[in-house]
Parts: C-alpha cells; structure tokens; sequence
C-alpha cells in the first residue's frame, strides 16, 4: 500500500495533506519532521480502496468483510462490459 486512505493530525493543519504519488511515506515522513507521536493505524475496513480494474478484482475475490456489497458490485458489473473474473 503507498496511499493514504484516513489522516488525522492534531492540530489540524500539522502538515500538508498530500494524494497520490506514495502519500502515505510522505505523511509518515512530514509527520516524524514535526513530532515524535506518530503513529500508523492498519484497520483493514479503510485500507482497500478501489482505484484500478486490478483492485476491483481483488476486492471481489475476498469479499469477507462486506459480501452484499461485493454482490451488489457484481451484479452492476454484469450489466457493463467489464471482463472480470
């Protein structure tokens, strides 16, 4: 994973909110230049995110967390040219 998906900082304007291009190593980075309290949370509910047809794919391939919505997906797939598997 090299994104961001949750930032919380106290105070709220710490350090620049960065997207994409590995924010996630570049807020760790910008946070240790600011305070020593740093601390990354790997809660698997917000990590996944679905940018690409490949993270898509995976999602529904381990669709344990939330499987109506994997269902929901899937059925809204069938109905556009997508070639999943």
């Amino acid at each position: 994973f090299d994104g961001t998906n949750a930032l919380v900082r106290m105070p709220v304007d710490l350090m620049k909110t960065h997207y994409d291009d590995d924010s996630y190593n570049e807020h760790i980075k910008m946070a240790k230049s600011h305070t020593q309290n740093v601390v990354p949370v790997f809660a698997r509910r917000i990590m996944m995110d679905v940018d690409t047809i490949n993270d898509l794919e995976f999602l529904l391939a381990n669709r344990d967390e939330k499987p109506h919505i994997a269902d929901m997906i899937k059925k809204v797939c069938m109905q556009n040219p997508f070639d999943l598997k």
